[in-house]
Parts: structure tokens; sequence; C-alpha cells
């Protein structure tokens, strides 16, 4: 969706975003690396996480895996922004 086809407003906001912050493919190619070695970090860090922040009583223990959950969940953002970021700089070729 163009900037056009959206209220004046926000219309105004994306093509300022579109003509000022252009990015190339070497960019995009980069930041799709940092987000996928982000996703497996992400992965890693929950699991460390969940085995670091376990204590004895039953409370701790539901809280570091509540915690390793919640990191864990920032995996599949990061690999899904990993792949749009590199379909985005196939297209900027």
């Amino acid at each position: 969706m163009r900037g056009r086809d959206l209220n004046p407003d926000l219309s105004r906001y994306v093509n300022f975003i579109e003509e000022n912050f252009r990015m190339n493919s070497k960019q995009f190619k980069l930041l799709s690396a940092i987000c996928f070695y982000l996703g497996f970090a992400s992965i890693l860090g929950s699991i460390a996480i969940w085995f670091s922040t376990g204590g004895t009583t039953p409370e701790s223990m539901a809280h570091a895996e509540r915690f390793g959950i919640f990191v864990g969940l920032w995996a599949p953002t990061f690999l899904i922004l990993s792949n749009r970021f590199d379909r985005f700089a196939d297209r900027a070729n």
C-alpha cells in the first residue's frame, strides 16, 4: 500500500518515510542477518534463562519457566523479520 491510498495524515507520514529513509540492498541484507542471528540467540537465551533462573520453590520455578517462554517468543519475530528484510533486499536490486 502506498502513502496516497491512506488517510491524509497517515499518507503524509508514509510519504516522508519513503522519501527520506530509503535503504539499499546491502543494508537490508545486513538487517536480515542480524535478525536471523537474534532469532537463534533468543532460543538459546530462553533455554539459558529457564535453567539458570529456576529456584527451589514452585513459585520461582514457575517464574523461570514463564520468563524463558517470554524470551523464546521473540525468536519467531526475529526470524520473520529476517525473511522480510531478505525479500526487501531482493526487491531493492
